[in-house]
């Protein structure tokens, strides 16, 4: 079907298949973006909760290294098209962002339509026949094209860019679709899991503190050298979750497939031990008839105070002024050193990102073209790769979709 024939077809309407749509299509290319569902970005639409967390403003270097282990794949297209990039992009095409202290480049507005809106109205401009409502149900590679089947419709091209997410978050339509049409032509699928996600855990005391949020704790473990993961934190029915709990569920996952892992909560991270010491002393001299309740009212949340207690063995009501030496040295180290037993995670389709995927070893990373099959491109989350929170994988789906759809049109 002549119709139905086009020089690039890319499978995945988020931000990936969007920005490598409007590449190819830049360079003049005939490009269809075929969208399963009835409209394109809705994972776009939801990211940072509506907000959009666009990018990182740190230099290509220092986000390659938060990205580890898959910095080395990634260099190619983060060079290619960093952060600074991305923001001058959207600024000429009306869409104001701002840098947070956090590094953090959030939309102006921060409103995730206008930025949607912005990569429709650049396919738009490019040329790009957007197809909603049609999923890829399968992919036959001949020598001169590639058949994409959709129900009864069929759609034919040279080049393939399949960026069709991962397996998180599938009420909006990522449902890990890309991962069969990828090991269709032959490219080994890395098991999917779930990465930036709250974890479960072996205490049961945490479901008295659920809903309990902290601004700024450090955790750590002992199987790892690798520093301390720092940030907010929220107690949940079952574990923790929080900025600092999904960053530092990607560094344990592959010790947490093997065994569950000892996780150490510094509730008090801008003191060392000594300092705390000294300050919870000088708080009993100051409060000598306060009981124990009332002083760590002074460090923690009210319910956390009373696990505290609890797991110190003191009866919260004690006057401070009576707290034996060993108790006072023990609530010292609970709240620089709150240990928690890591059993798991939470369920995969409410993790922020995948883990997993097509393996980045069959892709070449400066053209993001299959190593295997001639003429398809991988891009964005179907490719085994994720970074950290704080826009690090918004950046990666754009700079890997800009990479496959300029690669694509050459």
């Amino acid at each position: 079907m002549p119709f139905n024939n086009y020089d690039v077809c890319v499978i995945g309407g988020g931000a990936s298949g969007l920005m490598a749509a409007a590449a190819a299509a830049e360079s003049g290319l005939k490009t269809a973006l075929i969208e399963k569902n009835t409209s394109m970005g809705r994972k776009l639409l939801v990211t940072g909760g509506g907000r959009c967390n666009v990018t990182n403003i740190l230099e290509p270097q220092e986000f390659l290294r938060r990205c580890r282990p898959y910095d080395r794949f990634l260099r190619h297209s983060i060079y290619s098209f960093p952060p600074r990039a991305l923001m001058e992009f959207l600024t000429q095409r009306g869409v104001e962002t701002k840098v947070l202290e956090s590094n953090c480049v959030f939309l102006s507005g921060e409103r995730a339509y206008e930025l949607l809106e912005a990569l429709l109205e650049e396919n738009r401009r490019s040329g790009t026949s957007m197809v909603y409502g049609r999923r890829v149900e399968a992919v036959e590679k001949s020598d001169e094209h590639f058949s994409l089947i959709c129900g009864k419709d069929t759609y034919t091209c040279r080049k393939l860019i399949i960026a069709a997410g991962g397996a998180s978050w599938p009420q909006t339509g990522s449902t890990g679709d890309g991962y069969a049409l990828a090991a269709s032509l032959g490219h080994r699928i890395a098991e999917p899991r779930a990465c930036l996600v709250p974890l479960e855990v072996k205490e049961n005391w945490v479901s008295r503190l659920a809903g309990v949020s902290l601004p700024a704790v450090s955790i750590s473990c002992r199987q790892t050298k690798k520093h301390p993961v720092t940030g907010g934190l929220v107690f949940t029915d079952t574990g923790i979750g929080g900025p600092a709990v999904l960053n530092f569920s990607r560094e344990i996952l592959p010790l947490l497939e093997q065994s569950p892992v000892e996780a150490f909560i510094d509730l008090m991270p801008d003191l060392n031990i000594e300092e705390l010491g000294e300050r919870f002393a000088a708080s009993i001299t100051a409060n000598p008839k306060s009981n124990f309740y009332s002083l760590m009212r002074e460090y923690v949340p009210r319910s956390l105070g009373n696990v505290i207690a609890d797991l110190a063995g003191i009866n919260p009501r004690t006057q401070a002024a009576v707290l034996p030496k060993a108790q006072r040295r023990r609530t010292v180290s609970l709240l620089k050193s709150l240990e928690l037993t890591i059993t798991g995670t939470r369920p995969l389709k409410i993790a922020t990102v995948t883990r997993g995927g097509a393996a980045n070893d069959q892709i070449d990373p400066k053209t993001m073209e299959s190593k295997l099959c001639p003429g398809l491109y991988l891009c964005g989350e179907v490719i085994d790769i994720d970074g950290p929170c704080g826009g690090f994988n918004l950046q990666i789906a754009f700079s890997t979709g800009r990479l496959a759809g300029m690669s694509a049109a050459l």
